[in-house]
């Protein structure tokens, strides 16, 4: 095992080289948004406080860390059944106060691809860059946090880099000449 996806538009999902993680950990909303946290993170890595403070914002320092140990436990077993206890992650580590999401496949996330796709399409200019990015148009980005504002950047970048790859597409198609209905 070594390469994770982690799909985080329309529907939640993880796979390890292909096979998707079903354990029950993953059924629960705060393990979930740890994962989406880190993944939608820069080089895929938060501070703790940071993910603690934003998933549990009404618990105090402790009890907020608390909960995000034992969603971090609950990730690793997720990914490692058979992990030993205190023992190493490939896939998550913690140190130093930070959390770092990895595999040693490589990580990749379905709403950080499109991100990447339409920013070139749309510097670029190109119909094939821009075909690229339409062809990757993700559905809404993690619908069950809608309205966390941790989600917030990505996805109003994701709304508004859709509607002008669509429209830059459809402009290169015609012309430049919008078509009358």
């Amino acid at each position: 095992m070594g390469r994770m996806r982690i799909e985080l538009c329309g529907r939640f999902g993880v796979r390890l080289d292909g096979a998707p993680v079903g354990d029950d950990a993953l059924r629960r909303s705060k393990t979930r948004a740890v994962l989406s946290m880190l993944a939608l993170a820069p080089q895929f890595q938060l501070r703790r406080e940071q993910v603690a403070d934003a998933l549990w914002p009404d618990l105090d320092g402790d009890a907020a860390a608390n909960q995000l140990a034992k969603a971090v436990h609950a990730l690793r077993r997720a990914f490692e059944p058979d992990l030993a206890a205190r023992a190493p992650s490939r896939f998550l580590a913690s140190s130093d106060g930070m959390l770092h999401l990895t595999a040693p496949g490589g990580v990749t996330v379905d709403a950080v691809e499109f991100r990447d796709a339409a920013r070139f399409g749309l510097a670029a200019g190109t119909s094939a860059a821009l075909d690229s990015a339409v062809r990757l148009i993700p559905g809404e980005l993690l619908p069950e946090f809608l309205y966390e504002p941790w989600t917030m950047p990505l996805r109003d970048e994701i709304r508004t880099s859709s509607a002008r790859a669509r429209a830059r597409r459809r402009d290169a198609r015609t012309g430049g000449r919008r078509q009358e209905c």
